[in-house]
């Protein structure tokens, strides 16, 4: 990752290296934002930065030891904790060898640095022990927690950490950086997958290089299918059983709010010429709410390592919206 980052995090990454230049850095910081918007980069980014031994106004030398040896990934002061092969969730195991690293003394002086993701994926018994480092941290100790819903940490954990909101930029920035990242033949389109991404840069280049676009148009044909009682949900989960759980929740959630804005005459931006209802009435809105709800909790349990099978996630989160797809409103618009 080049230095400073992405062009919509360079007011805020300005703003925390001025923060630990005037010697004010908390020594827990709870970097969030939606998917898509470089949370992962930025943390081992200021990292970098953190670790450099002669950094400049805002960004590393690139040439020191400390520099070196983290673009060669042995910085023996830094820690990057993540789930370990095919785990989804970080063990609490995992957080007591990060409490052993900060036991230890730096080996330069300087600062001992631990990127933790995902920390909002956490169960209760890693939490907790990461709750003990942070109410007594040993000195010169900086954690990084990378988290998507900062809301779905411990309370006592997010009041310990200094946060950093990396989803709050003006979308001219991201809109233009990703004119310039995308292919020739989606030029102008960047507007769209913004949107379509829920405002995410990186979700939307990601959606177009992987093929994502033509999953979400097959998701929404098969939306309205279910919708008009033309294909059973079971079905529906099979036919949808090639798209991984994590990316068919996505699709539907975000073809689930087209249809929302559609009915409050907003312009859809995920499927535009897709109507989910079948037959073009109104949907119970507060079906539909509960609906996308219940695909929230589904992809908590997929990013929290829970025993869930992503058969069972399919089948229900289908399930979940043929009911209520086929709800209508008795009056009004939900």
């Amino acid at each position: 990752m080049s230095h400073p980052p992405y062009p919509w995090q360079r007011e805020i990454w300005a703003r925390l290296c001025g923060t630990h230049r005037e010697g004010r850095l908390g020594h827990a910081l709870l970097m969030s934002g939606r998917p898509g918007v470089g949370k992962s980069a930025f943390a081992r980014a200021f990292a970098g930065f953190l670790l450099c031994e002669s950094p400049q106004a805002l960004a590393p030398c690139g040439s020191c030891r400390g520099c070196l040896l983290q673009t060669a990934g042995n910085h023996p002061d830094y820690a990057l904790v993540v789930p370990e092969e095919d785990a989804k969730a970080i063990a609490i195991d995992q957080i007591r060898e990060l409490i052993e690293f900060f036991t230890l003394k730096s080996h330069y002086g300087g600062p001992k640095v631990a990127v933790i993701e995902p920390a909002d994926g956490m169960a209760r018994a890693p939490a907790n022990a990461l709750l003990k480092l942070l109410e007594e941290p040993p000195s010169g100790a900086v954690l990084c927690l990378v988290a998507a819903r900062a809301d779905a940490l411990l309370p006592t954990l997010r009041s310990r950490c200094q946060r950093i909101a990396l989803d709050k930029y003006p979308a001219t920035l991201a809109t233009a950086w990703l004119e310039g990242a995308l292919p020739a033949n989606q030029q102008g389109e960047a507007g769209r997958l913004l949107a379509q991404c829920g405002g995410g840069p990186l979700a939307a280049l990601a959606l177009v290089t992987r093929g994502g676009q033509g999953e979400q148009d097959e998701v929404a044909t098969l939306m309205a299918k279910v919708a008009a009682g033309e294909r059973h949900a079971l079905h529906a989960a099979g036919d949808s059983a090639h798209i991984a759980a994590g990316e068919l929740l996505d699709a539907m959630l975000r073809a689930a709010q087209d249809q929302v804005w559609r009915q409050y005459d907003c312009t859809p931006v995920a499927a535009p010429d897709r109507v989910l209802n079948g037959s073009g009435n109104a949907l119970n809105l507060r079906r539909v709410f509960e609906f996308m709800d219940t695909a929230f909790e589904f992809k908590g349990l997929l990013a929290g390592g829970t025993n869930v099978r992503e058969a069972d996630v399919r089948a229900s989160v289908w399930l979940s919206w043929m009911q209520a797809a086929r709800t209508r409103p008795q009056s009004g618009r939900g």
